[in-house]
């Protein structure tokens, strides 16, 4: 018996040594293959279009932001600074009048800033959306329940409620083609935008997207781990 006792207790601490090897194995190999992701998504971030976005100055110029919606095939005018409100701190910074790319148009032009048409166009042309609607850019007015003024006030901002067929409301749950087209456009929103809310974000969404490109570490965070 007492041997047996003692084969028992050399076979557990033989099976403790051997899981405790293997854990740190596990470990080991997880925490490379978790840097490595790591290192791989940072170096997508540093060629991604949000990246370039905050290397861009806030307060670029009219050879920029030509130059930029040049580049992604944009239907503009330039506008230049404006305010269209009684509150002087609601400015757009390089406004433009924007109606779409040569293959994404608009139903009705929309005055927004420079860098929200670009991101935009950018969006737009990857996602081969024919007919665009959407409920606005500027509006001067502070974020529902807060004090603090909402992207929309420098037209930084855009609400999208229709991509060709597919109607936010109508559709967003759809398990059909067009839920999936609406699930596809908001996932690659978050390539191009910071901030990206849908009709599950909460129930003043429930209609429409809304983007925005507020600057800040929250960039980089949502860039790295995406969004929903």
């Amino acid at each position: 018996m007492t041997q047996t006792k003692g084969r028992l207790s050399n076979w557990t601490k033989k099976l403790v040594i051997f899981i405790t090897f293997l854990t740190a194995v596990i470990l080991i190999f997880s925490t490379i293959l978790g840097f490595k992701r790591f290192s791989e998504v940072f170096n997508e971030h540093l060629s991604s279009p949000l990246y370039h976005l905050r290397t861009i100055s806030e307060a670029t110029n009219e050879n920029v932001c030509v130059k930029l919606l040049e580049e992604v095939n944009a239907n503009y005018k330039y506008l230049g600074n404006r305010n269209y409100s009684d509150n002087e701190v609601c400015q757009i910074i390089d406004a433009v009048k924007f109606s779409g790319t040569i293959k994404s148009k608009l139903t009705s032009p929309v005055i927004t800033s420079c860098i929200t048409a670009v991101q935009l166009s950018r969006w737009l042309n990857e996602l081969g959306a024919q007919s665009v609607e959407h409920i606005g850019s500027y509006n001067c007015r502070k974020i529902r329940n807060s004090q603090k003024l909402s992207e929309h006030s420098f037209g930084k901002a855009i609400d999208i409620s229709r991509l060709d067929n597919a109607v936010l409301e109508d559709h967003w749950n759809d398990s059909g083609a067009k839920g999936e087209k609406l699930r596809k456009a908001a996932k690659l929103a978050c390539k191009y935008f910071t901030n990206v809310l849908t009709p599950d974000s909460n129930n003043l969404h429930k209609d429409h997207f809304h983007f925005d490109n507020k600057a800040g570490l929250y960039t980089r965070w949502h860039y790295w781990f995406g969004c929903k």
